[in-house]
């Protein structure tokens, strides 16, 4: 069996952010603070810097989670999806 994914990058996961933070009207400063329980790390993806494939799916996965009703979530970046218990 052959899998095709598609690994997600900072870029992708800022598009998300940028996305979210239009839809809410949240500040980078803020989205951080709620998503990585420190308000300057979307800063420093902005500046250069990387995270952890572990910390950028968990940052998609609450994203995906508070998403904002009527808002489109970037086509180029995979959406996570909740599983039923039984799947």
């Amino acid at each position: 069996m052959r899998y095709i994914y598609r690994m997600i990058t900072e870029t992708d996961l800022l598009a998300v952010v940028d996305a979210f933070s239009a839809a809410k009207g949240w500040r980078d400063a803020t989205i951080s603070s709620h998503v990585f329980n420190d308000g300057k790390k979307i800063s420093q993806l902005r500046s250069g810097r990387s995270i952890t494939v572990s910390r950028a799916n968990g940052a998609l996965r609450f994203l995906s989670k508070h998403w904002p009703d009527g808002a489109a979530w970037p086509q180029h970046v995979p959406r996570p999806t909740v599983r039923a218990a039984n799947e």
